[in-house]
């Protein structure tokens, strides 16, 4: 890439209609973005097999995997670039979901562009508050993170109202509701107490991962609940915890680890903390995370004895966790390679969460297509619905 092509330089170029043309081509050359579009079209094609509050969540994280890291090039002077940038990349996704949504309009009729619909306004959604908190101070990691946590509370929401025997105009009115509550307390809350660099807190704010508490409470609160007080809800607390963990541990764990001069003042800090970007920092937050998130499912598993390892009981829960730290562990790897680009992490990123995205559809789509899949409101595997 001549310099004369990096988004640094794209900045000074005089107006922002003469910028695009140069910012287009950095863009179309970035493969986390053709990722993002491939997984969004395919996620829209799905049309109603995928519920809104899911195609919300789907579009969510592939808004995170097409936005990417920000380029090397964009300095203290030039971060108020970068903002507008994000959400730029942000737009991919839509892109992916648009052909999908007019083609299942001309062969569906309105109806079948629900998946595609919430894909596309997700991605944009959730692009732009990952550019609002990064313009009020927070790390793109802590942005990422957010902006994820934001739109799967949301998606949660609009479940639940689908749990209640709620329609899908009301499913998609909570989504959105919940959503907006969720984004403008998280933009409010950064511009009082933005995020250090690198996830690092200050002795008044010490948490050793941030957002581990509202996840902890969540993963009580979804033991007691779906394994004890409501069973016939058992399923449900695999995606909560699932959810929780990618999240928090995708963005952080294939973090880039910043300037030299930044790791060599981190590594100086007393205790020498894990520098964000190496394999070390990704093993040690995949594993409290996952243990942090795990445990409530080992409780009840050892309590509820031989029924732990029916569908919806919590062995599968720890499969599913198990195997989202699995893979966020490989992207982690190979986004800390000795040597590799930069780029790399982006891409590692990128697949990780259109890999988490697509398992979602798959799900959704067994689930509207299989006579022994979950039925609303609540279930037993096998049980007739």
């Amino acid at each position: 890439m001549r310099p004369a092509d990096t988004p640094a330089s794209a900045g000074h170029r005089g107006p922002p209609l003469l910028q695009l043309p140069p910012l287009l081509r950095i863009e179309v050359r970035r493969p986390a973005a053709w990722i993002a579009v491939v997984a969004a079209a395919v996620a829209g094609l799905a049309g109603t097999s995928v519920p809104a509050p899911l195609a919300a969540a789907v579009g969510g994280l592939l808004a995170v995997a097409a936005i990417g890291h920000p380029p090397s090039d964009v300095s203290l002077a030039l971060r108020s670039r970068w903002p507008p940038l994000a959400v730029v990349r942000g737009l991919w996704p839509a892109v992916g979901a648009l052909p999908a949504a007019v083609w299942l309009a001309w062969r569906d009729g309105p109806a079948g562009v629900v998946a595609a619909g919430g894909v596309a306004g997700a991605a944009v959604a959730s692009a732009t508050l990952v550019a609002a908190l990064i313009g009020r101070g927070a790390s793109e990691g802590v942005a990422a993170s957010q902006a994820l946590v934001a739109i799967g509370t949301a998606a949660a929401a609009g479940l639940a109202v689908s749990v209640a025997g709620g329609s899908a105009t009301a499913q998609g009115a909570v989504t959105v509701a919940v959503w907006i509550a969720a984004a403008g307390g998280m933009v409010v809350g950064e511009a009082h107490d933005p995020q250090p660099a690198f996830g690092l807190s200050s002795a008044r704010h010490r948490r050793p991962i941030a957002g581990a508490g509202p996840a902890m409470a969540s993963a009580l609160a979804g033991m007691a609940g779906c394994y004890f007080l409501a069973p016939q809800f058992a399923w449900a607390y695999g995606p909560i915890a699932v959810g929780w963990f990618v999240a928090l541990a995708v963005p952080a764990a294939t973090s880039p680890a910043g300037s030299a001069a930044a790791v060599r003042l981190l590594r100086s800090a007393a205790g020498r903390p894990a520098v964000p970007g190496t394999w070390t920092r990704a093993v040690s937050l995949v594993a409290k995370l996952a243990g942090l998130l795990g445990w409530p499912a080992v409780v009840a598993a050892v309590l509820t004895g031989s029924e732990a390892g029916r569908a919806d009981g919590p062995l599968p829960a720890l499969a599913a966790l198990a195997g989202a730290a699995l893979v966020t562990l490989v992207a982690a790897a190979l986004a800390a390679r000795r040597g590799a680009a930069r780029s790399i992490g982006e891409v590692a990123r990128a697949l990780t969460l259109a890999t988490i995205a697509a398992a979602v559809v798959a799900a959704a789509s067994w689930a509207a297509r299989s006579p022994s899949a979950p039925r609303f409101p609540g279930f037993w595997p096998g049980a007739a619905p």
